[in-house]
């Protein structure tokens, strides 16, 4: 099957503002591409079935069926208000497909390691017209007729998630091997058949008058339960206001000065057996894996601090970590079988006490206690009646913050911003932490696409000076922890440390195991080599 040559009548170009939380990941990426996220996949299968033309043909069906992934932003210099994504559709299939394939790039000369080198360290990927591109790596034969792949999407923050991203490689990875009911993959001829339709069924022959049909709306906006009135927008920021006066933070990795960025990035995996006695202790102690790890960060800063006293703020000072909460539960559901690639997050905060005891047996009772902690804390404000507000609340202050600091950057004259309320710096943190549980249950269904196997999966962001971020994730039965940090604005192995002590730290008290230290599979991301007991090369 070939395309449809013929194009309908000049397109419309469709536009909406940013949403405040939008607003505020597009103002600061623009210089080299902060939290510029991505998903890299890497899997085993015959060439045939992941050929440019296939890899082209899925690429441009995300983009139909998610819009975002082919917009622009559009925004006069200052001008951060009206900020806004433009969308034009294409006029027919075989432009849908040439306009994917300027963002699909392939490497035949780089290994994956050099690729996740090159997405975190190198020149940025993105621009404000162009929010999201595909590259491939195809490497070596690991059996005859199979090769190894690395598929990585990246994307402008703004626009997605990681669980969207997660989602969007899981439907790539279907439309590259998934088969026709009953049958086989599909074919290429049935893949441009597939693409025909999709345009078909979008575009052919009628454009929506609603802008909601061509343009996610922004999640401020679909949350339900947020009224439009000045009367609760000031509630909120009232709300808002009193919650941050709780906010205290204080014990903080130490920072040096640079004026270069060199990003790192650690991961550990463990074993199936460690992952399934890890997830019974933590059951049997009435916590998820996601809450001990806060627990984990706070033993490790702990340890880390009995070495460096001189890095501990006073003890009346507790540790602060910052999260990511996703909110898709209080959106609309999406039809059955639709992605809903949005940016769909809330942001809140974890505090525990920065001392602890020093016997073995002590700092495990208090390690499960102050998981326990966490438990409490996040539950009582993802469960809140308030929620919906506050999520809304926290993206209207993120944006005023990231319009102040863009006014500062591009150097304007003029009045600035509408000013926030007086209020103290936020309090320093000691990390961020982000996590996806366990994705082959809920994400990536193998099952849909037998031809390949899917043998890794690793997500992250382009982060700025100091930037600091635990990432966990379990994945085909592995609970994996990882790290992306800025080496450059760090003390030479300090971090390095702290992971260890992370890394230490979960057969020490997740699995109550000293003697499984070490064990864990250990390695440098950005160069593929493992790391040794002690953090390093």
């Amino acid at each position: 099957m070939t395309l449809q040559a013929e194009a309908v009548a000049t397109m419309p170009t469709y536009r909406r503002k940013l949403g405040p939380n939008e607003l505020s990941y597009f103002l600061p990426s623009r210089a080299y591409g902060l939290n510029d996220m991505f998903v890299r996949i890497v899997f085993h299968g015959p060439p045939a079935l992941v050929s440019p033309l296939r890899i082209r043909i899925a690429w441009a069906v995300m983009r139909l069926r998610h819009s975002t992934l082919a917009c622009r932003v559009e925004m006069q210099p200052g001008d951060y208000d009206n900020a806004q994504f433009a969308y034009t559709p294409p006029s027919c299939p075989s432009q849908l497909l040439e306009e994917a394939a300027a963002f699909v790039h392939f490497h035949s000369d780089i290994s994956g390691p050099a690729l996740l080198d090159l997405i975190l360290n190198g020149p940025r990927m993105l621009t404000s017209d162009s929010l999201s591109r595909i590259d491939v790596v195809r490497r070596g034969q690991v059996s005859p007729g199979i090769h190894e792949f690395h598929l990585a999407l990246t994307a402008h923050h703004m626009i997605g998630d990681a669980l969207a991203g997660q989602q969007c490689m899981q439907q790539m990875l279907e439309f590259l091997a998934g088969s026709v009911p009953g049958g086989a993959p599909r074919t290429d001829s049935q893949l441009l058949g597939l693409l025909n339709d999709e345009w078909t069924g979008r575009w052919g022959g009628h454009c929506p008058a609603n802008l909601d049909g061509a343009i996610v709306p922004a999640i401020e906006s679909r949350i339900s339960g947020i009224r439009d009135s000045k009367f609760y927008k000031a509630v909120w920021k009232v709300d808002q206001q009193n919650l941050e006066k709780r906010v205290i933070g204080g014990q903080q990795l130490p920072r040096t000065k640079s004026t270069t960025k060199n990003t790192r990035f650690f991961r550990a995996k463990f074993s199936a057996s460690q992952t399934n006695d890890l997830l019974a202790k933590c059951k049997s102690q009435g916590v998820s894996p996601q809450d001990a790890v806060f627990a984990i960060c706070n033993s490790a800063w702990i340890r880390l601090c009995r070495v460096h006293p001189e890095f501990r703020a006073p003890d009346a000072l507790p540790t602060l970590m910052y999260t990511a909460i996703n909110i898709r539960r209080l959106l609309p559901l999406a039809p059955a079988g639709q992605l809903d690639f949005s940016l769909a997050l809330g942001y809140h905060t974890v505090t525990l006490p920065s001392f602890g005891p020093r016997a073995l047996a002590g700092e495990r009772a208090m390690f499960w206690a102050r998981a326990r902690a966490v438990r409490q804390q996040i539950g009582a404000y993802t469960r809140s009646p308030l929620l919906p507000g506050r999520v809304a609340a926290t993206g209207v202050e993120r944006a005023a913050r990231a319009k102040r600091w863009a006014h500062l950057d591009d150097g304007l004259r003029g009045p600035q911003p509408a000013a926030l309320p007086p209020a103290p710096a936020p309090p320093p943190a000691l990390i961020g932490v982000t996590q996806t549980g366990d994705v082959s249950r809920h994400v990536f269904r193998e099952e849909r696409y037998p031809a390949l196997k899917l043998v890794d999966v690793t997500g992250g962001t382009r982060k700025g000076p100091g930037g600091l971020l635990l990432t966990t994730r379990v994945f085909q039965g592995q609970f994996m922890l990882w790290l992306v940090w800025d080496a450059a604005a760090r003390p030479a192995g300090l971090v390095e440390a702290f992971w260890r002590n992370m890394v230490d730290g979960v057969h020490e008290y997740m699995l109550e195991d000293p003697s499984l230290r070490g064990t864990a599979e250990e390695e440098d991301c950005l160069t593929g080599m493992p790391l040794g007991v002690h953090g390093k090369l």
